[in-house]
């Protein structure tokens, strides 16, 4: 019995050029990276100082603060997801499952400005 050895080739192999390892795991570590800064942001929606000095008046209403730290954070989150675009099949080409755009190709400025 001889065993085999697969070697995984430096690039994403579902791309029209090859794209470099570095790159591949640079896109898949920002979401990674920005999490703590997310995550450090939302106790301000609830208006936790976290050791600042803030006067009542200043702070805005829960009303206010809550939903938009929140839709911060998730926004933040979601741009650094769409990155992994910018490396992988999916910013070349739309995925077959979405309406009306499903296969196309997708103009580089589309993935490049999200990205």
């Amino acid at each position: 019995m001889t065993l085999k050895i697969l070697h995984r080739p430096p690039y994403a192999d579902d791309t029209e050029r090859p794209v470099p390892r570095w790159a591949m795991r640079l896109a898949y570590a920002l979401p990674l990276l920005l999490l703590p800064a997310c995550l450090w942001r939302l106790p301000f929606a609830v208006h936790c100082t976290m050791g600042q000095e803030a006067q009542d008046d200043s702070l805005p209403a829960y009303w206010l603060s809550i939903p938009y730290v929140l839709g911060l954070s998730v926004l933040t989150e979601v741009v650094a997801i769409l990155t992994i675009g910018l490396v992988r099949g999916w910013g070349e080409a739309a995925p077959a499952w979405i309406p009306l755009i499903g296969g196309r190709r997708v103009r580089p400025m589309a993935a490049v400005v999200p990205g």
